[in-house]
């Protein structure tokens, strides 16, 4: 889990990756503000293409990735490179 920037409080960091912004906001209202009691709050973030999740990835801090698997690759459909680490 990471760490609130605010008060240094435990969260869970989500990243959501799809082209389509109204799926992106599907799942965060799904997910809402927090899963369940005993979890800690859920911190979501956004991005809409592959380049910026293999950097949100690569950049690391994140608990959780939801990929659109419907979701257009850079160059046609197939997966998402691996990430160096």
């Amino acid at each position: 889990m990471s760490e609130d920037q605010k008060g240094g409080t435990p969260t869970l960091k989500v990243l959501v990756y799809s082209d389509d912004r109204r799926v992106r906001e599907q799942v965060r209202l799904a997910l809402g503000t927090r899963i369940a009691g005993d979890l800690p709050e859920v911190e979501t973030v956004d991005v809409a293409t592959q380049n910026a999740a293999v950097h949100a990835v690569d950049s690391g801090g994140y608990d959780v990735l939801i990929a659109d698997g419907e979701a257009g690759a850079q160059r046609g459909n197939g997966p998402v490179p691996p990430t160096q680490g």
